[in-house]
């Protein structure tokens, strides 16, 4: 029995790790620049659901055309993503220094507050790589969608923070692991999520094509 041969189990993984450690590679590449990585993020997405859908044909022109396609919008949210982040670190580093003077009730609010941010960045990018909406728009979506699909959103959210635990278990070891699969398979699992979310909000001629 050939194992690469029609629609053989092992043949259909191969191809789709194949398609990850490229997508994986785009991504990591136009994520360098930082300033580009919304618009990087973006395109990985719009790749990833085509390729958990069966529907790419062609990985570097899907990237490519959306990385282009969605390069203001992208990239003034990753802005705006950076400006929060830096404004939370800020606000950890004055909790540091600060110890046992900062009120506890503060403290889990921030936390939380960064947690919910957090979880609706695995909306935000996936969103604006699928449907054509306003930069508010977009955020409001991914606002909603936190608590609309809760559970969805609970195990992305695992999924995107599983490269930590990587790191964390494997050390320098993990660094092959990452740059083949550290974006691209997180977010291929998180696109099997979102993708039954989505089928949900898209026109019904788009589903029925």
């Amino acid at each position: 029995m050939n194992l690469f041969k029609g629609d053989n189990i092992v043949r259909k993984v191969l191809i789709i790790m194949t398609e990850l450690m490229y997508v994986n590679f785009l991504a990591l590449i136009f994520c360098l620049p930082v300033v580009t990585a919304g618009a990087s993020l973006t395109a990985m997405h719009n790749v990833l659901l085509k390729v958990v859908r069966r529907e790419v044909e062609f990985v570097r022109r899907s990237f490519w055309e959306s990385f282009k396609a969605n390069f203001r919008q992208a990239t003034l949210i990753w802005l705006i993503v950076l400006g929060i982040a830096v404004l939370f670190y800020v606000d950890l580093r004055l909790i540091n220094v600060m110890g046992t003077a900062f009120p506890m009730l503060m403290k889990l609010i921030l936390i939380g507050v960064i947690i919910f941010v957090f979880m609706m960045l695995q909306y935000v990018f996936p969103l604006l790589s699928h449907f054509e909406n306003t930069i508010g728009g977009t955020l409001r979506n991914a606002f909603l969608l936190v608590f609309a699909e809760f559970p969805r959103t609970f195990a992305m959210t695992l999924c995107s923070l599983s490269p930590l635990l990587v790191i964390y278990i494997l050390g320098y070891r993990s660094v092959p692991t990452i740059l083949l699969f550290g974006l691209a398979g997180p977010g291929a699992l998180c696109a099997l999520f979102y993708s039954k979310v989505f089928k949900k909000l898209e026109p019904k001629e788009e589903q029925e094509a």
